[in-house]
């Protein structure tokens, strides 16, 4: 072989290196893009359990004024803003909620976000629903003189894997 037949074969690639190259690239591009998709869908779901911890929060502390209004108003423990004593199970409240909503077992518990007020209520009205839904659960205590508030709050995520977050109070007569 003279010099200018190998020239000539050394002057591009040849097609086993342009399948490597094209490999190696394809494999670093496809980890890249993995690792970014991965990170938005964490980011994603630390979004979500942060809004819904704040939701949870958000529905001991409105159960919480409940109870001290009825204090200050001179009801009976447990009356959570209502004219007789709340019987045990699933309420819904809001921020602005006077008392307990009762729900029953075919009621939607879903949370719709209010744009003019900025804040999360559970009538559809002139809001846009999202993907929380908020239960509070009150139970009675041993004694008489404690009520077990558990607030749950869920969604779904894309895969359909149910996340919740709950949160509980114990509530107690205060005379």
């Amino acid at each position: 072989m003279n010099s200018r037949t190998a020239k000539k074969y050394s002057r591009g690639f040849t097609l086993m290196e342009v399948l490597v190259a094209s490999f190696v690239i394809s494999t670093v591009l496809a980890g890249t893009f993995s690792i970014f998709s991965m990170n938005r869908n964490i980011a994603l779901r630390t979004r979500h359990s942060f809004i819904a911890s704040g939701l949870a929060q958000e529905g001991i502390e409105v159960v919480r004024n409940l109870r001290d209004s009825d204090w200050i108003a001179g009801r009976d423990f447990g009356s959570f803003g209502s004219s007789q004593r709340v019987i045990d199970g699933n309420y819904t409240v809001a921020w602005s909620s006077q008392e307990l909503t009762p729900l029953a077992a075919s009621e939607e518990s879903a949370l719709y976000l209010n744009r003019s007020l900025n804040a999360y209520v559970h009538n559809s009205g002139n809001s846009d629903k999202t993907i929380y839904n908020r239960e509070v659960s009150i139970t009675t205590g041993t004694s008489g003189s404690e009520k077990i508030v558990i607030v749950t709050v869920w969604w779904l995520e894309k895969s359909d894997n149910r996340m919740e977050i709950r949160a509980e109070e114990h509530l107690y007569d205060w005379y």
